[in-house]
C-alpha cells in the first residue's frame, strides 16, 4: 500500500509535513513494516516525530531526478519488484499545483 496525502500520512504516523513541491510518501511492505519517504531536510524531524519503522529521504527537489524515482528505488529495495501495489491515488499532487509523473512501473 502506498499513500501520498499529508493528512492520511499524519493520521497513520503522527507526522505532520507541508509538502509544497516536495513529495512525501508512506508505504507498508509485505512484512508489515512501515516506511516514509521525505525530503532530506525533513529526515531528522521525521525520525524524531513519526511513528514509523523506516525513514527514507531524497535530495531536495527540484534536483537531478524526480523524487518518485527515489520512491521506486526504496520500494524495489523493500521487495515490491514485480508486485501489484495498491495506491490511494495515482501519484503525489499538492495545493501548489505540482503533480508527479504517471506512476512509475516496477
Amino acid at each position: 500500500m502506498c499513500r501520498y496525502s499529508p493528512i492520511d500520512i499524519f493520521y497513520v504516523t503522527g507526522f505532520h509535513f507541508h509538502p509544497t513541491k516536495r513529495p512525501i510518501a508512506f508505504f507498508i511492505d509485505s512484512q508489515q513494516k512501515t516506511h516514509l519517504l521525505v525530503p532530506y531536510l525533513e529526515h531528522e524531524h521525521t525520525e524524531d516525530f513519526a511513528v514509523i519503522e523506516f525513514v527514507h529521504s531524497y535530495p531536495e527537489y527540484p534536483g537531478i531526478k524526480h523524487p518518485m524515482e527515489y520512491l521506486k528505488e526504496e520500494m524495489v529495495n523493500s521487495g515490491f519488484q514485480g508486485k501489484t501495489v495498491g495506491c490511494v491515488s495515482s501519484g503525489f499532487g499538492s495545493a501548489s499545483g505540482f503533480t508527479d509523473p504517471v506512476w512509475i512501473n516496477f
